[in-house]
């Protein structure tokens, strides 16, 4: 039982790091590298290796990641969503699943929406001298339109990822 725990753990530590990194590097760049959400598929594939996840399990995981890739596919050809952005929420979708990804798109876009809300008051205002010192806080300032919206992500697959350690 205890190794069970110890691989659960492994595996949540795993997934919370790979937010952290979709986190910094949205912010930091408005850029979510490839490998990370190769490194997300590839957590799953060996997640489902040594969790007891039964073949039906995997297959709606995957199911989930294959239609919400379809539809972010559809929107970034749209230009109302971004390349990087489809690839790491399909990822997420497969590791989260049909069960906890709909909380997730929640509270992403509760995120989303606050985060959205916080850059237009921040572009609004000149930026303090204090903050020009950070080249990403400068280019965050001067963007126009732009969200980065890993940032949304990241803090929502964190916080389903904490439900889920939550004892019930």
């Amino acid at each position: 039982m205890l190794e069970s725990a110890a691989i659960h753990a492994l595996f949540a530590g795993l997934f919370a790091a790979l937010m952290l990194w979709a986190i910094v590097s949205d912010a930091r760049r408005f850029e979510l590298p490839n490998s990370l959400s190769l490194v997300l598929l590839a957590g799953f594939i060996a997640m489902a290796a040594v969790e007891p996840l039964a073949w039906r399990q995997i297959g709606w995981h995957l199911a989930t990641g294959t239609a919400v890739f379809a539809i972010g596919v559809a929107l970034f050809i749209a230009r109302l969503f971004g390349g990087g952005d489809t690839k790491l929420l399909a990822a997420i979708a497969v590791w989260l699943g049909p069960q906890r990804f709909f909380l997730f798109l929640l509270l992403m876009s509760l995120a989303g929406g606050a985060l959205a809300l916080a850059l237009l008051l921040f572009r609004r205002l000149p930026l303090p001298a204090f903050f020009s010192r950070w080249q990403w806080l400068k280019q965050m300032h001067a963007r126009t339109g732009e969200v980065p919206y890993g940032v949304a992500m990241g803090l929502a697959g964190l916080a389903v990822q904490a439900g889920s350690l939550a004892p019930a």
